[in-house]
């Protein structure tokens, strides 16, 4: 369990403690949480019920933040990219229609010639795996 986790629960039971003791007609209740940089800082707790005196306690803890150095290095990044769709022709069938000729006979008509047209089909995305250099630095662990 880490420091900080440890300070952490220390403020949760602290303020458990100030609520349940509501009810007991606390006359002070006091939390302080105290930063003193370079990763250093304090938590505690003062509780005064009555005349039964002051229950205090203080933790202190100091957290070192070290800077390592990683080197330059190769990262396989995953990342989408948009496709798009590919070309191709396709014919349209030419529309016929029926009129009637001087002699009233039906007679069969292109309305419209067919025709050759391109159309694009769906684009989709795609996940590509790449090797990406990555230059050294320096970060806070």
């Amino acid at each position: 369990m880490t420091s900080l986790l440890k300070c952490t629960r220390f403020a949760a039971i602290a303020l458990a403690i100030t609520a349940l003791g509501g009810a007991a007609t606390a006359q002070n209740i006091q939390i302080g949480f105290g930063n003193f940089g370079h990763g250093k800082f304090n938590i505690g707790a003062s509780l005064q019920f009555g005349n039964r005196g002051v229950v205090r306690e203080v933790r202190e803890r100091e957290f070192r933040r070290r800077e390592i150095y990683i080197p330059a290095h190769y990262e396989i990044v995953s990342r989408q990219i948009w496709i798009e769709g590919c070309f191709r022709d396709v014919w349209v069938e030419p529309v016929y229609d029926f009129r009637r000729d001087a002699c009233g006979n039906l007679i069969r008509v292109v309305a419209r010639a067919g025709y050759w047209t391109r159309v694009q089909d769906a684009g989709h995305y795609e996940t590509v795996r790449e090797n990406v250099w990555v230059d050294g630095r320096f970060e806070c662990r």
